[in-house]
């Protein structure tokens, strides 16, 4: 039996609700301490997984066994990317849906995402849908892990120029280190004169830097667990185009 098109065990539904998680080091999703975690009934995946394989064995059928271990790669491969995607679609979307309440809020309600991990997912889609990564190579870029991404797409939205060649040589970086290597050297190279950047540190220092010149602003208090102050940074940041750090 051929892996072609199926899909032995994926489309399990979460459970509600949330519960506060550590910070996670995964190189195929963007997490961060604020996030929460969708609790799941880990035991019915496993139990699920270890069903199909069971049944492969009994029936013999090696091509579905492996056919569920690529399964397993493709969907830890592409599930920061695919939330990316869909991250983005929905925020460029918003308006249509209706909804009483901003997007990073209904966002961080419904899946657990604080605002800061939204924006990092939107900004790695940016990268595609804005046309930064050149077409030739958008396949290539599109198989990187989701941490190689984020700082590609960071840079970028910090208003550094990555020229052609440098998204050759990106492209064809093995690995982290080598992308952060190259990533430092094109931050060699100062922001578009005459642009003014607005940046949210991660202390809650707000600076601007405009013509040279790196002017302090103000404090937000982003330690805040009080949800006011929460949504009212959101819609500071939001609305002024401010470039968390």
């Amino acid at each position: 039996m051929s892996d072609e098109g199926h899909n032995y065990f994926f489309g399990q539904n979460p459970k509600m609700p949330w519960k506060k998680e550590k910070q996670m080091k995964d190189s195929n999703i963007i997490v961060n301490g604020l996030d929460q975690a969708l609790v799941v009934d880990a035991d019915e995946f496993l139990q699920s997984i270890k069903k199909h394989l069971v049944e492969a064995i009994e029936t013999k059928d090696a091509n579905r066994a492996f056919g569920i271990i690529k399964q397993l790669r493709l969907a830890a491969q592409l599930s920061g990317l695919s939330l990316a995607q869909a991250l983005w679609i929905i925020r460029d979307s918003w308006d249509s849906f209706e909804a009483d309440g901003k997007f990073e809020e209904i966002a961080f309600e419904r899946i657990g995402l604080h605002k800061s991990t939204v924006r990092e997912y939107c900004r790695v889609w940016d990268l595609f849908e804005e046309g930064y990564v050149p077409t030739h190579l958008e396949n290539r870029f599109k198989s990187k892990n989701i941490k190689d991404l984020k700082y590609i797409a960071n840079t970028v939205s910090r208003g550094f120029d990555i020229e052609r060649d440098d998204w050759e040589e990106l492209a064809n970086a093995p690995d982290y280190s080598t992308v952060s290597r190259k990533i430092r050297e094109i931050k060699g190279v100062e922001p578009k004169k005459g642009s003014l950047q607005i940046y949210l540190e991660d202390d809650g220092t707000i600076n601007a830097y405009y013509n040279d010149r790196i002017v302090y602003i103000g404090f937000l208090d982003v330690e805040s667990i009080d949800t006011t102050v929460q949504k009212t940074i959101n819609r500071i940041v939001n609305g002024s185009g401010m470039i968390e750090k």
